[in-house]
């Protein structure tokens, strides 16, 4: 994450973890940041991937930020949720993170059976 990029964004509150954008489970610092957030106040992140790489946890995080009042946005990526060409964006990258993930661990699978097919 880039905090110079946040700092630089104007952000008051930066939040950082280790834990992979794979899934919401295990984010701490993801949950206790949506609970910080109230109407008005906007979320800045530096690429969607960060935030989520699956298109369900995307789509129910921006959901209830919505409904709170809550603006995404991103400092790498033309992303503004209060914005119809922005929710689109963050949509479209949103399925091609999802679909790199997806790519990711079936070669992971063809490697694992490459290995137990052919044994040393």
């Amino acid at each position: 994450m880039s905090v110079e990029g946040l700092t630089n964004a104007g952000c008051e509150t930066i939040r950082q973890e280790k834990v992979s954008g794979t899934s919401i489970q295990g984010r701490d610092e993801l949950n206790t940041l949506l609970e910080f957030l109230r109407e008005g106040d906007e979320l800045v992140i530096t690429r969607v991937d960060r935030l989520a790489r699956s298109i369900r946890d995307l789509q129910n995080i921006v959901y209830d930020l919505d409904k709170r009042g809550v603006v995404l946005s991103a400092t790498e990526q033309p992303i503004q949720t209060n914005t119809s060409a922005g929710k689109c964006f963050l949509d479209m990258l949103g399925v091609f993170g999802e679909f790199e993930t997806n790519l990711r661990k079936e070669r992971q699978m063809e490697r694992v059976s490459i290995k137990v097919a052919n044994p040393l």
